[in-house]
């Protein structure tokens, strides 16, 4: 969320909005993060399954499916705030790294792949207080 965090920080400041991390850039802003990051997921998806030859009318059947299926745009569009649509996103490009890494053996997609999986470790390794939530 820290781009989108800092853009909202960034507004508030211009706007001479609180700068508590509540008044409406802020909130604004985490809500186009969760929104962005859906997205992100949906296309990392795509490829992934295209990398299985799958054809377009089914992968854009199961986007939909799990965008309206499944509790993915209630923690888009509801809580963007929870890091589960963040944790999809970086979950969906770490399975396209990595498959491209087996099926086209170039390093570039392992760092990638590397990468990714920091990110989605950094939450166990660097919890929030207790005391912030």
């Amino acid at each position: 969320m820290l781009p989108f965090f800092t853009l909202g920080y960034a507004i508030a400041s211009i706007q001479g909005d609180k700068l508590d991390g509540y008044s409406p850039p802020f909130q604004k802003a985490i809500s186009l993060a969760g929104l962005f990051y859906l997205l992100f997921g949906l296309v990392f998806l795509k490829l992934f399954l295209s990398l299985y030859n799958i054809k377009n009318s089914i992968i854009a059947f199961v986007l939909v499916i799990i965008v309206f299926g499944t509790n993915l745009l209630t923690y888009t569009v509801m809580l963007p705030s929870m890091s589960h649509v963040y944790s999809w996103g970086f979950i969906t490009a770490f399975l396209y790294f990595i498959k491209r890494l087996f099926i086209s053996q170039k390093i570039k997609y392992l760092y990638f792949g590397i990468f990714i999986f920091g990110i989605i470790l950094l939450p166990i390794f660097f919890p929030v207080p207790a005391k912030w939530s």
